[in-house]
């Protein structure tokens, strides 16, 4: 049995109405003022989990060397890192991504900092190797050393890895490649300044976006229910024709229901895609006005966190402005 032509009729005249598009440019924009803060905040999380995961616990300590190109010869009582930033070919752009190399693999993965369970060649970070869709070449470019390695496989640790590449020592000493070189021991004591930097960015931006969610949680309740009511009352002369025919109460709340959960949930879904776009133009625009490099970014649970956030008192002023304004503007019809 078909859906009656009546109920389409009702919801093609919610979806028809004048006021549906103050709903979607009202969700599309308060999705648009969350989502940045959010995908921001994911970027500094990643940084501090890779940079103070054992930092900030007292296991290790950290120094800075220098800057240069890596000995030959490190150090075998300590792990020397090179840092540097670089560029890698991405379907034929470059883009920008954060260069390391580690004197001693083994001692690294005891330390935590990475997993690194190849040689000869490049490692990539998980988020980068689905860029670069099987690629089997990392063609990079290096404080202006060009590098062509094979990709021997995947390098695991912290989410800051996720958009970087492992390349061979000997290789990076080898053709002088110049970075922050950064020693690691064991036995540090208290976290270093760098974390201690990234740690202190990321707790203000939580705390910001706390404060933003409750006056966006209360504005999308507010503007949801005026917006809901001025398309009841839109829709009141349609649905006094279709109660005037026989149709029920409730399906036709639940069709004017509908319609409007639907326009909020794709104006929403809208709003966070051009949300993380604009995020994302943003952070290249800073990289090259500034050389900072930022990956803003948000995962599954934040998405399904702000549509929550908006759908649901969405959703809620709706039902409360039909609750309040159909049996009003139905009576005596029926």
């Amino acid at each position: 049995m078909g859906i009656s032509p009546l109920y389409l009729y009702q919801l093609k005249a919610v979806l028809r109405s004048r006021h549906v598009a103050p709903i979607a440019v009202t969700m599309i924009a308060l999705a648009m003022l969350i989502v940045p803060i959010n995908a921001v905040l994911n970027h500094y999380d990643a940084v501090a989990a890779m940079v103070g995961k054992r930092v900030g616990s007292g296991a290790i300590s950290v120094s800075v060397v220098g800057h240069g190109p890596p000995p030959p010869k490190p150090p075998a009582e300590s792990l020397l890192v090179l840092c540097a930033r670089g560029t890698i070919e991405v379907a034929g752009e470059r883009r920008s991504v954060i260069v390391y190399a580690v004197s001693d693999p083994s001692l690294a993965e005891e330390l935590g900092l990475m997993r690194i369970r190849a040689s000869g060649g490049a490692l990539i970070g998980r988020s980068l190797a689905g860029e670069l869709q099987g690629a089997n070449v990392a063609r990079l470019e290096v404080g202006g050393v060009a590098l062509e390695l094979p990709i021997k496989g995947v390098v695991e640790g912290g989410g800051g890895v996720e958009y970087s590449v492992v390349i061979p020592w000997d290789v990076a000493a080898s053709r002088g490649v110049e970075g922050l070189l950064v020693r690691v021991e064991r036995g540090g004591r208290r976290p270093g300044p760098a974390y201690s930097i990234v740690k202190f960015t990321a707790d203000q931006l939580r705390e910001v976006f706390t404060a933003w969610a409750v006056p966006i949680y209360l504005l999308a309740c507010l503007l949801s229910f005026l917006n809901s009511a001025r398309l009841v009352a839109d829709t009141l002369p349609y649905m006094r024709t279709l109660r005037a025919i026989g149709m029920p109460l409730r399906p036709m709340a639940l069709s004017t229901f509908a319609g409007i959960a639907a326009v909020s949930a794709a104006s929403a879904m809208a709003g966070m895609s051009a949300g993380v776009v604009a995020t994302q133009v943003a952070a290249k625009v800073i990289y090259w006005l500034s050389g900072v490099v930022m990956y803003p970014h948000l995962e599954l649970c934040d998405v399904a966190r702000i549509l929550a956030l908006l759908c649901v008192p969405a959703a809620a002023g709706a039902a409360a402005a039909l609750v309040m304004l159909l049996p009003r503007g139905l009576r005596g019809v029926g």
